[in-house]
């Protein structure tokens, strides 16, 4: 699956403009996109991901990417370590499909480290 010229750019702004970190990946699950969010949060650039193997971003936990595009089924709330900073993330991902066939899979990636260390400080708050 690719994209090109105005489509791209215009996709490109789109997903950058998210809050959450996104990546895509083609059927193969191989990295086609991601958003300044993704690059954020992991510490990994285009250069990282694209064109690698959906697990290239993985410090714990196993892909979702390579599940979804194996059963054709959205998976929700997982969560998983990422990065070389291993951030705690829940990650949500759907399958692309294009006239009947899976042709990548999309993930929604939520940082929530911050919020772990929180409620951390707050049970040991009530310690």
């Amino acid at each position: 699956m690719t994209f090109h010229g105005e489509n791209k750019l215009l996709l490109q702004a789109i997903i950058d403009s998210l809050t959450d970190a996104v990546s895509v990946v083609d059927e193969k699950g191989m990295g086609i996109m991601i958003n300044r969010a993704y690059t954020k949060l992991t510490g990994m650039g285009k250069e990282q991901v694209l064109k690698k193997p959906a697990t290239v971003d993985i410090a714990e936990g196993e892909s979702v990417h390579m599940r979804v595009l194996q059963t054709g089924r959205p998976i929700k709330g997982v969560r998983m370590k990422v990065g070389p900073l291993r951030r705690e993330v829940i990650v949500n991902c759907a399958p692309l499909i294009i006239d009947g066939e899976i042709k990548g899979s999309v993930g929604l990636i939520h940082d929530i480290s911050d919020l772990r260390r929180v409620t951390e400080d707050l049970e040991h708050t009530r310690r």
